[in-house]
């Protein structure tokens, strides 16, 4: 499950080209799982670019013309989350998809607003 403009929403169901958050946790099942209300502490953030593959356009963009290279490259900031009342969530990824050259991180206002009242993001002073 994703969390876009204060919604939760379904992979399928989101806008990959705004910004979208998710939270993670160690164990996998398939089961649905509920973070509980907590105050979490930021232990690490990383800044990632990857590369992404779409089926669309169908033509030749420019792009592709010239180094045969992605149009589009998921950029995502990665925070990982420490808690010792749910020692299972330990990141929080919020991207985006956008361009290869005028790319941008999600910015701390977009994470908010992609959050919503679900997780309240309060910077260190």
């Amino acid at each position: 499950m994703y969390l876009q403009n204060g919604t939760i929403q379904l992979y399928r169901n989101i806008d990959i080209f705004q910004p979208h958050c998710k939270f993670e946790l160690y164990s996998i099942s398939e089961q649905g799982r509920t973070v509980k209300p907590d105050s979490f502490v930021v232990v690490r953030v990383v800044d990632r670019r990857d590369d992404v593959s779409t089926a669309w356009p169908l033509y030749a963009g420019l792009e592709l013309a010239v180094d045969g290279g992605p149009m589009h490259k998921t950029f995502s900031t990665k925070i990982y989350l420490e808690s010792k009342l749910q020692p299972d969530v330990y990141r929080m990824d919020c991207m985006q998809w956008d361009w290869i050259n005028t790319g941008e991180f999600v910015s701390i206002s977009q994470m908010r607003q992609a959050l919503g009242g679900y997780f309240t993001l309060t910077l260190a002073k």
